[in-house]
């Protein structure tokens, strides 16, 4: 089950993020690390009631949050879609992987997006993020742009999956 985040479930989503940290650092991405994301991250999502979790049998197994916002650079990135939600912050529990969940996520994206009446659905990842890669590609999200974030030594690449409402 898919559903809003509240503020008991901070804790479970912290160990999640925290799994997921040491595993991202282990195939060499950066780009989540001891400054991002943090618990206030997490806090201002589900204050904007944007943090969504995916449950089974009382156990967190992925979250993810979906926002009427892009990240600040959204608005100089080549997006075919003006109005879009924004995928960020997918996270799968190691424990959980293989299981769909990161699908159903997506298509919960995707099935708010069309509620909203979006034309898309909108992420992006770190360049040394293969994994997230192949895993927006294989759900047909379209490369968009590459560009470097003068704030870090890794290059970000833009998704956008279009949407047929």
């Amino acid at each position: 089950m898919i559903r809003l985040a509240t503020k008991e479930d901070l804790p479970a989503v912290m160990e999640i993020v925290s799994r997921v940290k040491s595993e991202m650092k282990a195939r060499g991405s950066s780009q989540w690390d001891e400054r991002y994301p943090t618990i206030a991250t997490f806090e201002t999502d589900l204050n904007h009631g944007e943090l969504y979790v995916e449950e089974e049998d009382d156990q967190i197994r992925g979250i993810c949050t979906i926002s009427v916002t892009g990240h600040e650079e959204y608005d100089d990135i080549a997006f075919h879609s003006l109005h879009y939600l924004t995928l960020k912050r997918l996270a799968v529990d190691p424990k959980a992987r293989k299981q769909g969940v990161a699908l159903r996520l997506i298509q919960f994206a995707e099935a708010e997006a069309n509620e909203k009446k979006c034309d898309a659905l909108t992420t992006d990842t770190f360049s040394n993020n293969l994994a997230a890669q192949v895993f927006f590609q294989s759900l047909n999200f379209s490369f968009v742009e590459k560009r470097q974030n003068p704030s870090e030594s890794t290059a970000l690449i833009y998704y956008e999956k279009p949407l047929f409402n």
